[in-house]
């Protein structure tokens, strides 16, 4: 009798813990609800979160963000990584890069002159080493609308300056634009990297993109990484053909290439005085003249269309008359040099894009 009572017991134990499953289970299955609800306060997966969520973030989604999203987005973006804020916005380049060169002037002509106009700085670009390496031929004003380099028309700016190489044999894209307020610069610098096109010249394509603000100044340039290189090793020199030892052409020409392997970046105008004042010429105090290059000179066939500037060294009652000239970067001296510098007893001879021609100067030096 007692087992009986036993089994009766026990299979009413077991009866009473079945039904109790289903209790658990609901009480498991309301409190998950309620668990994503406040993780989805947090950090919900789609709508209206207030942060990690994918729409109308604030902080880590994917559209309309400030920061860690991908569209409209001051961080983390899948091409460049812009730091938007403040005053100062630091292009995100290594220091040794090209484009950081341009930004260091950049950011140095816009200290203490905030009435600066963008044609001023391209101007302390072009007398400082990073320009000169471009050989600059073409520096405009432009209107808001197309810009070369953009897919789509740029607006909201104030001025802009675009400066870049008419020939040249790598990918140069450079802007420096002012705009109306410095609270504009965040969104008008997203826009630009937006629409930026580093293989706008469909031939060659951009290596990098070197975009920064001070103020209400924002810089923008596509380039190579690095700066061509110039002088030394990396000089391409053309070496004169024809001239003769211990005459004039040679010391001339001695005195040239020394000067130019010394100060790769010296102007035509600084080459032709320091020429011309030199002990490689045969007279003292010579006339150094800057020689207007839309006028058609006897001494050349023609080609001054691509000289970027051509100083003449004369003197009255002498012979010998010597050129020193630059054209535009890009274009290969050997071949320019040897279709367009005509003449008889003419010397010529190129380091990088600068040439020298030198007329009757196969005299015996005294």
């Amino acid at each position: 009798m007692k087992r009986i009572i036993a089994i009766i017991l026990a299979s009413m134990m077991l009866l009473a813990l079945v039904a109790c499953n289903p209790t658990i289970s609901e009480e498991t299955t309301t409190d998950a609800p309620a668990n994503n609800e406040e993780t989805t306060t947090e950090a919900g997966n789609n709508n209206e979160t207030t942060e990690g969520g994918n729409n109308e973030t604030t902080e880590g989604g994917n559209n309309e963000t400030t920061e860690g999203g991908n569209n409209e987005t001051t961080e983390d973006t899948d091409e460049e990584d812009i730091v938007v804020g403040g005053d100062i916005v630091v292009p995100n380049v290594p220091e040794e890069a090209w484009g950081y060169a341009f930004w260091e002037i950049f950011a140095e002509s816009i200290q203490g002159n905030s009435d600066i106009t963008t044609d001023e700085i391209v101007y302390n670009f072009m007398m400082n080493e990073a320009g000169q390496a471009l050989g600059f031929c073409d520096n405009m004003n432009m209107p808001e609308g197309y810009l070369p380099g953009f897919s789509a028309d740029i607006t909201g700016f104030k001025s802009a300056t675009v400066f870049t190489p008419m020939a040249s044999g790598f990918a140069f894209m450079g802007y420096v634009f002012e705009l109306e307020n410095a609270e504009d610069v965040p969104a008008f610098m997203l826009t630009l990297n937006e629409y930026h096109d580093l293989r706008w010249m469909i031939c060659m394509t951009a290596e990098a993109v070197t975009m920064g603000a001070y103020e209400n100044y924002v810089l923008f340039i596509m380039s190579p990484v690095m700066m061509p290189g110039v002088g030394g090793a990396d000089a391409e020199i053309v070496y004169p053909e024809n001239a003769e030892d211990n005459t004039y052409a040679a010391n001339i020409w001695n005195f040239f290439e020394e000067e130019m392997t010394f100060n790769p970046t010296v102007s035509a105008e600084g080459m032709a005085y320091a020429l011309g004042y030199s002990f490689a010429v045969p007279f003292n105090m010579s006339e150094v003249t800057a020689v207007d290059t839309a006028v058609e000179n006897a001494h050349f066939a023609n080609g001054f269309d691509c000289v970027e500037s051509i100083y003449s060294i004369t003197e009255a009652g002498s012979d010998l008359v010597i050129y020193v000239f630059s054209i535009e970067q890009g274009l290969m001296a050997d071949g320019w040099g040897s279709y367009f510098i005509t003449g008889e007893d003419v010397v010529w001879g190129a380091y990088n894009n600068m040439l020298i021609a030198i007329h009757n100067g196969n005299v015996a030096a005294e």
